[in-house]
């Protein structure tokens, strides 16, 4: 009886090591490198005016994730803008950035047939520069102005 306590105390106890092990090889693999933040207010020729807040993160494995939240306005209809649009970030100082699906929330009401949707549809790629800040921040820009900051 004593025997088989033991051997079951030990089982646990390797069980317990082994996830754990697992857990932190896979969460330090994937930790939240920097956050990047921004309030757009942004109009395009297909007549639509998007006013939304941006998140956008970014992971140790070349992963991110932006996040819009907002209303999109044509004319006299108003949209709910409710998107998370997964990424791969790729490079050094110029890095590229290429959109996944899109993650549609029950309650966005936006067309996909406009100019910001398919601008950040799958497969899109975008090339941006990364600076770092003598703040610590990283300071991101397109085309030579700033577009975000990002703070660790």
């Amino acid at each position: 009886m004593l025997k088989s306590n033991k051997v079951f105390v030990w089982s646990v106890c390797a069980s317990v090591i082994f996830s754990a092990s697992i857990n932190y090889a896979y969460f330090k693999s994937t930790r939240l490198i920097y956050t990047c933040s921004s309030e757009l207010t942004l109009a395009y020729p297909d007549g639509y005016r998007i006013y939304a807040s941006f998140i956008g993160f970014n992971y140790s494995d070349g992963s991110g994730l932006s996040t819009y939240r907002g209303t999109v306005i044509n004319g006299d209809k108003e949209y709910i803008l409710n998107s998370d649009m997964p990424y791969r970030i790729q490079g050094a100082k110029v890095k590229s950035i290429t959109y996944d699906q899109t993650v549609k929330k029950n309650n966005d009401t936006v067309p996909e047939d406009i100019t910001f949707k398919k601008m950040l549809s799958k497969d899109s790629t975008y090339y941006l520069s990364f600076y770092a800040s003598p703040d610590g921040d990283v300071i991101v820009k397109d085309r030579g102005s700033v577009t975000y900051i990002c703070s660790h």
